[in-house]
C-alpha cells in the first residue's frame, strides 16, 4: 500500500518528459546563478567587452578585426576561428553587462540541457539523465581564478559543451532513426566546436566509442550514418597537420601560444594532474582554500547569506529532485559506453591540461583551483557519482540511504552557495571601479564638458581601465598616459615634457577613484586639470598641482568644483585605495605646498585612510618636496612592524647623516624632525635584514604604516 502511494507521487512529479525537465534545470540553473548578474566582468570577458575600443584603436572594423585575431590565433598554434565570429559581435552590439551575464546563465542552461538529452538517448533511462544533469549544479563552483563560468572568458566552455553534448545526441538520434540530416547537422556542429578551441578534442574519442560499438561489419548502413562525423574529424586532423608541420614553422612571426607547450617532467604532471582532478569534486574550492591556508575556517560564518530561506528551499528542491530520480534509475540499464564517457570527460581533460603549458599555472594556485576544462569534467562526473550511487542502492536495501543522501545534498548546496559567495564577494570592487569609470565619460560635468584633445592621466589597475574601454566610452581615440612603467598606457613623456623638474603641460587632465567597498554606492571620482607636474630623477611625479579638482558623488550623483584652492593630485592618487568612501575624502589633506612619495622597495599601499601600510622590499627613500621659497621645519612619523617574529632593522638617513636606528620585532614608532630646503629632498630608509620566507614573490622584509609629513 505504501510502496503504491510512493510510486503515485513519483510518477505524478516525474512525468517523463522533456518539458519536465527543461523547468527543473532552468529553476536551478537561474536559481543558483543570478550572483553572476551581480558580477563585473572577469579575465578574458574585460577584454573582449571593450572590443568597439579595440577597434577604434586599431582603425579598423568588426569583421576585419574577427579575422586578424582569427588569424592571429594561428599564428600561435592554436585554431581558435568560431568563438570570435560569436563573441565579438556579442560584445559589440551588447552593452549593457547585466544583459550579457543573462545570456552566460542562458549558455550553462543549454549546456546542462544538451547534456540531458544526451545522457537521456544514450542510456535509455530518463530518472538517471535527469539526476546526472540536477547533480552538476553540487559541482559548479565559481573560483577566483581562470573559470569558465565567472569569466575567463564565460562563454567559450559551457557553449563547446552545449554544442558538443547536442552533436552527440543528434549522432545517435541519426542511427536509431537512420536520418542522414541528423548526422550532417551533428557534424556541423562538432567541427564548429572543433574549431572553437582546442580542449573540444576530448569528444573524439567519445564519438569513437558510440561509432565502434554501433558500427556492424555485417551492416554498413551505420558506415554510412556515421560518414558526415568522421569526414569532420577528418578535415580537422589534416587542417591540424597542416598547421603543426607546415604553416607555424614557415609564415609565423609570433611567440607560439604558451598553452599548447607539452610538459614532460612526470613529477610536475602528476601534481598538476591531482590538483585539476581534486577541483572536480563537490566543495573543492572551499576545501582546497582551506587545504592552502588561502581561506580560514571562520569564512565559513562571516557571511551567512547563504542561509536565507530562499537558498535553503532551493537545496531542499534540489536534493528532493535528486533523490527521487535517483529512486526510480535502474544501475542496470547504464551502458558501459556511459561509463567510458564518465572516464573520458573526467580524465581526458585534466590530463591535457596537466601536461599543456598551464601546468606551471595550476600548481602556483594549488588545491581549490583549476583551469577552464574543469566545466567539462563536471559532466562526466555527475555521471560517475549517479551510477555510483545507483549500484550502491541496489547492494543496500535499506530505507535509510535516500535519507542520508537529501540531507547530504542539501548540505552540500548550501555549502556551494556559501562557496560562491567567497569566490565573489571580493570582485565587488571591480564591478563599482567598472560603474565610476562609466560615470566619467556619461556625466555632463566631468569629460563630456572638456574641450577635444585632451590628455588623460590614468593609473592601470583593473581590466576596464584598459585604453581600448577609454576609446570605447568616448567614441574617438585620446591619448592616455600613465606613470607606471609597466602600465599598457603611453609613458609620461608623451603627454608632459619630463625633461624639465616642474612642466607645466596643456590641456592635460588626470583622474582617481575611490571605490564604495561597503556597498552603499558612495564612491567618488576626483578629475583635475593639471597646471604643474614636478618630477624626480627618474621621470616619476612627485606632485600634480592644480586648482581646478572636479569631485563626483556616486550617492548623489553630483560634481563638486574646487577652484579656490592649491591641490597636490597625486595626494590623491597615491590615497585612492584608501578610501573606503566619499566621505573620508576631505579637499584639505589634499593641499599643495608640501608633498611626499615613498619611492623604491616599496609595493602598493594596503588598509584604510585611517591605517595604512606597505610591505617594504629592501632600502627605499621618501622624496617631500617643499613648494614654498624657504626652508620649512617637518615632522616625520611612521610605524615600522615585522611580519614574524624575527626581528629586522632600519636606518633613517637624511644628506649623509643618520638620523635614527631601530632593531624591531613588532609594532614601533618612528619619529624625527628635519628642515626641508626648497624644492626636493631625500631621505633614505635602509635595512640590512633578510626577506621573510612565506612564499610572497614580494620577499617582504618589514611593514612601514601611516606615514605622516608635516609642519612643526
Amino acid at each position: 500500500m505504501f510502496r503504491t502511494k510512493k510510486n503515485k507521487i513519483i510518477k505524478k512529479y516525474f512525468k517523463g518528459n522533456n518539458i519536465l525537465s527543461s523547468i527543473l534545470i532552468s529553476f536551478f540553473c537561474f536559481s543558483l546563478f543570478t550572483i553572476l548578474i551581480k558580477m563585473p566582468y572577469v579575465g578574458d570577458d574585460a577584454y573582449n567587452s571593450q572590443i568597439a575600443g579595440k577597434i577604434i584603436a586599431e582603425n579598423t572594423n568588426l569583421i576585419e578585426m574577427i579575422l586578424r585575431e582569427s588569424v592571429g590565433w594561428l599564428n600561435t598554434g592554436s585554431m581558435r576561428f568560431s568563438f570570435y565570429f560569436y563573441i565579438y559581435p556579442l560584445f559589440y552590439f551588447i552593452k549593457n553587462i547585466e544583459i550579457i551575464k543573462i545570456l552566460s546563465i542562458f549558455t550553462i542552461f543549454f549546456s546542462i540541457l544538451s547534456f540531458f538529452k544526451f545522457i537521456k538517448i544514450a542510456s535509455k533511462d530518463y530518472y538517471f539523465a535527469l539526476s546526472a544533469s540536477l547533480s552538476i549544479f553540487l559541482l559548479i563552483q565559481l573560483r577566483n581564478s581562470h573559470d569558465p563560468v565567472l569569466g575567463f572568458p564565460s562563454f567559450m566552455i559551457p557553449l563547446i559543451c552545449c554544442f558538443g553534448f547536442l552533436s552527440l545526441y543528434l549522432y545517435i538520434l541519426s542511427l536509431e532513426n537512420k536520418k542522414i540530416s541528423y548526422s550532417i547537422i551533428s557534424s556541423l556542429l562538432f567541427f564548429l566546436i572543433l574549431i572553437m578551441y582546442e580542449i573540444s578534442i576530448i569528444f573524439i574519442p567519445i564519438f569513437l566509442v558510440y561509432f565502434i560499438t554501433n558500427w556492424k561489419f555485417k551492416n554498413k548502413i551505420y558506415l554510412y550514418y556515421s560518414l558526415p562525423i568522421l569526414i569532420a574529424i577528418a578535415i580537422y586532423l589534416i587542417i591540424l597537420f597542416f598547421l603543426k608541420f607546415f604553416y607555424i614553422p614557415v609564415y609565423s612571426k609570433t611567440i607560439l601560444y604558451s598553452g599548447l607547450e607539452i610538459h614532460t617532467n612526470f613529477y610536475n604532471i602528476f601534481k598538476a594532474l591531482k590538483i585539476q582532478l581534486f577541483s572536480t569534486f563537490p566543495l573543492s574550492y572551499i576545501l582546497g582554500s582551506i587545504l592552502e591556508k588561502k581561506i580560514f575556517l571562520r569564512s565559513i560564518y562571516q557571511d551567512m547569506s547563504f542561509l536565507a530561506p530562499h537558498n535553503i528551499v532551493i537545496s531542499i528542491l534540489l536534493a528532493f529532485s535528486i533523490c527521487l530520480s535517483v529512486y526510480k534509475t535502474s544501475s542496470r540499464k547504464i551502458s558501459k559506453n556511459l561509463v567510458l564517457t564518465s572516464i573520458f570527460l573526467i580524465f581526458i581533460p585534466a590530463i591535457l591540461i596537466s601536461i599543456s603549458g598551464h601546468q606551471e599555472h595550476i600548481i602556483s594556485d594549488g588545491y581549490g583551483q583549476s583551469y577552464l576544462p574543469v566545466y567539462i569534467q563536471y559532466f562526466g562526473f555527475s555521471i560517475l557519482i549517479v551510477y555510483l550511487i545507483t549500484k550502491l542502492k541496489s547492494k543496500i536495501k535499506s530505507k535509510i540511504l535516500l535519507p542520508i543522501l537529501f540531507i547530504l545534498i542539501t548540505i552540500i548546496s548550501l555549502l556551494t552557495q556559501l562557496s560562491n559567495l567567497i569566490a565573489t564577494k571580493n570582485l565587488y570592487y571591480l564591478k563599482e571601479s567598472y560603474e565610476l569609470n562609466k560615470q566619467l565619460y556619461k556625466h555632463d560635468e566631468l569629460l563630456r564638458s572638456i574641450e577635444d584633445d585632451f590628455k588623460l592621466v590614468k593609473e592601470y589597475k583593473y581590466p576596464h581601465d584598459y585604453k581600448w574601454n577609454h576609446y570605447m566610452m568616448l567614441n574617438k581615440f585620446h591619448e592616455i598616459c600613465s606613470f607606471d612603467i609597466e602600465s599598457p598606457f603611453m609613458p609620461m613623456n608623451k603627454c608632459v615634457d619630463t625633461k624639465k623638474n616642474i612642466s607645466k603641460p596643456e590641456n592635460l587632465w588626470a583622474v582617481a577613484y575611490s571605490i564604495d567597498i561597503d556597498k552603499k554606492k558612495n564612491g567618488a571620482i576626483f578629475l583635475a586639470k593639471i597646471d604643474q607636474v614636478i618630477f624626480d630623477n627618474i621621470d616619476y611625479p612627485i606632485a600634480m598641482i592644480t586648482k581646478n579638482l572636479k569631485v563626483y558623488n556616486q550617492r548623489t550623483d553630483s560634481v563638486e568644483i574646487h577652484t579656490n584652492k592649491e591641490i597636490d593630485f597625486m595626494k590623491i592618487i597615491k590615497n585612492e585605495t584608501l578610501y573606503r568612501n566619499f566621505d573620508d575624502f576631505k579637499i584639505d589633506d589634499h593641499l599643495a605646498g608640501i608633498s611626499w612619495l615613498i619611492l623604491g622597495n616599496s609595493n602598493r599601499i594596503e588598509g584604510g585612510w585611517n591605517n595604512y601600510f606597505s610591505w617594504i622590499s629592501g632600502d627605499t627613500e621618501i622624496v617631500i618636496y617643499n613648494k614654498y621659497n624657504i626652508k620649512k621645519e617637518l615632522k616625520i612619523e611612521f610605524n615600522v612592524f615585522s611580519p614574524s617574529d624575527e626581528k629586522k632593522d632600519i636606518e633613517v638617513v637624511w644628506d649623509g647623516k643618520i638620523l635614527i636606528t631601530k632593531e624591531f620585532d613588532s609594532l614601533e614608532n618612528v619619529k624625527f624632525n628635519f628642515i626641508a630646503k626648497p624644492g626636493k629632498n631625500l631621505i633614505k630608509i635602509n635595512t640590512n635584514s633578510k626577506p621573510f620566507d612565506n612564499g610572497d614573490p614580494r620577499k617582504i622584509i618589514y611593514g612601514l604604516s601611516n606615514l605622516v609629513v608635516m609642519d612643526n
